[in-house]
């Protein structure tokens, strides 16, 4: 039987779809960004996307996964209100101070978490049809919006941020009535916040320290050496994670999947999934880095126009981490499913320290390719925690069914 017909992987091929797509129409966008508007917009553009991933986005996440490890769609509506609820707490109470201490834009801060929020919405949406099965139905509400977006930029062609992050909210407001169409799968109430956010907020101290080395870089570069710079560094950075979607199709469906056959199937079952997905994601991951070394300076020049060997750099230096996130994204996955966060918050907070003292001392010495070793040094760290954990203090296989 052919994949195409096999029913079970059809999920997975509409997943893998749903995040391709998106991922080539966010990538073609930074490069009419770079074409119309410039190194410096697209330079902002990504100095305020890490600002919010970094905040709001560490919380959201928090929700997102503890909605996803639960296969449980009873908790859509608590995900969506929590998801608002921390919307409210950051316009009303974090950014009216942020701006005021860093001389920031309050107006422009507003746009981009509007943004972001419309997208973890997206994303719940995603988990949702997931969960019920019409999985078919994940490709285009990730793809519409940037569809939407990229025609605005295109007819208006903005030439400064605020222009940028406005047709970037209307852009998103679509996704308002997918998670309306949703309506019956869950009861309006008034959310228990405190319980709730107990049940996440290990989760999101977790992903805190996983945005830390994702995206503090990004605002150090700024700061230290100026927005230009830093759209360089995004350049290189959009290649060098090109194959992270369909490695995350792949990692989403494996932890989706994961609890029913911790409760059902035999920890041998269990073994050949866990070695197989490792498999899937470092031969694709080594693959993709062989590629952009021979490729990719040809690439950026072709596309951007841009003839500067640090974006090369950046993109290639940057796979290489690559191949160290997919492989502990495995561990962290499967952490996941039996409720290990404290394990992951310790393995990430170590990541975190480090990654910010490697990137203040290699950024003011060696520039966005000193950010970019340091950021294969801090994967390559978390990676060896855990395998630490996993294999000698958890014990491997042996205690996953007394986990869940």
């Amino acid at each position: 039987m052919s994949f195409y017909n096999n029913h079970k992987n059809l999920p997975l091929l509409y997943q893998s779809i749903g995040r391709v797509l998106v991922q080539v129409l966010g990538f073609f966008l930074g490069v009419i960004v770079v074409r119309y508007s410039g190194l410096d917009l697209f330079g902002e553009y990504a100095k305020y996307t890490a600002l919010i991933n970094i905040s709001f986005g560490v919380f959201a996440s928090g929700i997102y996964n503890n909605y996803l490890r639960s296969n449980n769609i009873k908790l859509l509506w608590d995900s969506l209100s929590g998801t608002t609820y921390l919307l409210i707490f950051f316009l009303v109470f974090i950014y009216p101070l942020y701006t005021f201490l860093f001389n920031e834009s309050y107006f422009n801060t507003v746009l981009i978490l509007l943004s972001v929020y419309l997208m973890r919405l997206c994303e719940l949406y995603i988990i949702s049809i997931r969960f019920i099965g019409q999985d078919a139905k994940s490709i285009l509400p990730r793809a519409i919006p940037y569809l939407i977006l990229i025609a605005l930029f295109l007819i208006f062609k903005p030439t400064e941020i605020t222009s940028l992050l406005l047709l970037l909210v209307i852009s998103w407001v679509i996704v308002l009535l997918y998670i309306l169409s949703l309506k019956g799968y869950f009861v309006i109430e008034w959310l228990n916040i405190k319980s709730f956010f107990s049940n996440t907020i290990l989760l999101s101290l977790s992903i805190l320290t996983t945005q830390i080395y994702a995206n503090f870089d990004q605002l150090m570069i700024s700061e230290l050496l100026g927005d230009k710079q830093l759209g360089l560094y995004r350049i290189g950075v959009s290649f060098s994670v090109l194959v992270m979607p369909v490695i995350g199709v792949f990692a989403f469906i494996y932890l989706s999947n994961l609890k029913e056959k911790l409760k059902n199937n035999s920890i041998e079952s269990i073994k050949k999934s866990f070695y197989s997905q490792i498999k899937i994601n470092f031969g694709a991951s080594l693959i993709f880095v062989a590629l952009l070394y021979f490729l990719l300076d040809h690439i950026i020049y072709y596309i951007y126009g841009i003839n500067d060997e640090s974006a090369y750099f950046v993109g290639v230096i940057m796979a290489i981490g690559v191949i160290f996130n997919v492989t502990s994204m495995v561990f962290s996955y499967t952490f996941l499913a039996v409720k290990m966060d404290k394990e992951i918050l310790v393995i990430g907070l170590i990541g975190a320290i480090l990654n910010i003292v490697l990137n203040y001392v290699f950024i003011t010495s060696h520039g966005i390719l000193g950010a970019a070793w340091t950021s294969v040094i801090t994967q390559f760290l978390i990676l060896i925690l855990s395998i630490y954990v996993f294999y000698y203090k958890m014990d491997s296989f042996n205690s996953l069914k007394k986990l869940i």
